[in-house]
């Protein structure tokens, strides 16, 4: 609650050993539920994201001038257990892909500097899913907003795609496709903050084409949402034109 608790906290690093029994068999119980229509992938926060969420933003903010050495500190230890669920996720073969949630950006940009992100989230990031990097398993980075001044250092990182490419933020798809669409999975960017909240079917219909002449092409694209999820603002008449616009197209 203070600048003066952080002093005092380090964040509890699981033991391998204490979390894989209970980690596989909760994915498998689901995994089960969903077949053989889904498939179930597993998303985990990044360091970032544990230590600002559990702070709170605004001490997280302060304590990185104030208290620069122990955000360090908790940040070194949230990223150590984001590794350890990393490689229980690869040891186990859970999926062919796996989500890190790290909400870096708003509308006009990344929420963090560049420079910090560049400093204290991608060599962590990079070391959290090194285990699944090594066992083959694609990793889908998840941030809303604007986050294009810092996707080159996140491909570098070693990320193979990108959620939810959110379209009222400025990113875009078609851009995205011809600068990335090399190297990255691209998913979403359908607008989450005007055509599927308040537009018609038939608006949603058209979005859903145009997110596939610009994503589709050379494959690696999967639609989605701008939102990277179905938002209770949506009408179901809106939600169910998607998915039918895109077993159409």
């Amino acid at each position: 609650k203070s600048i003066s608790d952080l002093a005092n906290y380090t964040p509890e690093i699981p033991r391998y050993e204490d979390i894989v029994d209970d980690y596989v068999k909760w994915f498998r119980r689901i995994e089960r539920v969903l077949k053989p229509h889904t498939m179930l992938v597993s998303q985990e926060g990044s360091a970032l994201d544990c230590a600002h969420n559990f702070i709170g933003m605004e001490l997280f903010c302060i304590a990185l001038y104030e208290a620069p050495r122990d955000i360090a500190r908790i940040l070194d230890a949230f990223s150590e257990a984001q590794r350890i669920k990393a490689q229980i996720y690869a040891d186990y073969r859970l999926a062919p892909a796996y989500q890190v949630g790290c909400d870096i950006g708003d509308k006009n940009g990344t929420i963090f500097s560049p420079a910090f992100l560049r400093r204290e989230l991608i060599p962590r990031l990079k070391r959290e899913i090194e285990p699944l990097k090594q066992a083959g398993i694609k990793v889908i980075f998840h941030s809303d907003g604007n986050i294009m001044s810092i996707l080159d250092d996140l491909v570098d990182a070693g990320i193979d795609g990108l959620n939810p490419i959110e379209t009222s933020a400025g990113m875009d798809l078609a851009f995205l496709k011809k600068r990335y669409g090399k190297n990255l999975i691209l998913i979403g960017n359908v607008d989450a903050a005007k055509v599927l909240p308040f537009g018609t079917p038939q608006q949603v219909e058209e979005e859903v084409k145009r997110c596939i002449r610009e994503g589709a092409p050379g494959g690696g694209y999967f639609l989605d949402t701008g939102a990277g999820e179905i938002m209770p603002s949506f009408p179901v008449e809106n939600v169910l034109s998607m998915f039918k616009a895109v077993k159409k197209y």
